[in-house]
């Protein structure tokens, strides 16, 4: 199983389009997105339309998608978030279709790795028990999301799953 990672794409639409480009001479299985694609750039939607019709993309809440829920639900107020992060945030409930916003309130703030049908949901259990197992060791923070996902080639992937 090839699984590829990214996060804090920020609606940046060019650098979205090239790594999709990567995307396809490496084949991936999955690709983890690991949040925020909102703020600074302006081209979220074809993203989050990309991200949603793709069956291999994996979505983490980052804190980007958080806040944009708070403002669905009138908990954070637009010009806040203008003020912080830029004008992209300027009408942006008008500009994000419903089947994304949709979307968007599926993703979980967290995931969780199994490897041999184990579940490793910390840290500290994933490095004691499959690091030694493994050709390249990445500890990966998801934007922030406030968890720590890593990320490893093993030597016998076949055996790798997500949930």
């Amino acid at each position: 199983m090839i699984v590829t990672f990214f996060t804090d794409i920020h609606g940046n639409g060019y650098a979205f389009r090239e790594f999709l480009i990567q995307q396809e001479e490496i084949c991936p299985d999955r690709i983890i997105f690991g949040g925020d694609v909102f703020g600074y750039y302006y081209d979220y939607e074809e993203i989050l339309t990309k991200m949603r019709t793709d069956e291999r993309f994996i979505c983490i809440l980052g804190n980007h998608e958080d806040m944009f829920i708070k403002l669905l639900l009138g908990e954070i107020d637009e010009n806040y978030l203008i003020m912080r992060y830029g004008d992209s945030y300027k009408d942006i409930r008008s500009r994000v279709s419903k089947e994304n916003i949709d979307f968007i309130k599926r993703w979980s703030d967290r995931y969780e790795l199994f490897i041999d049908n184990k579940n490793y949901k910390n840290f500290e259990e994933y490095e004691k028990e499959v690091w030694d197992n493994a050709y390249l060791k990445y500890p990966i923070m998801l934007g922030y999301t406030l968890i720590i996902f890593p990320i490893c080639l093993l030597k016998d992937i076949s055996k790798m799953r997500f949930a």
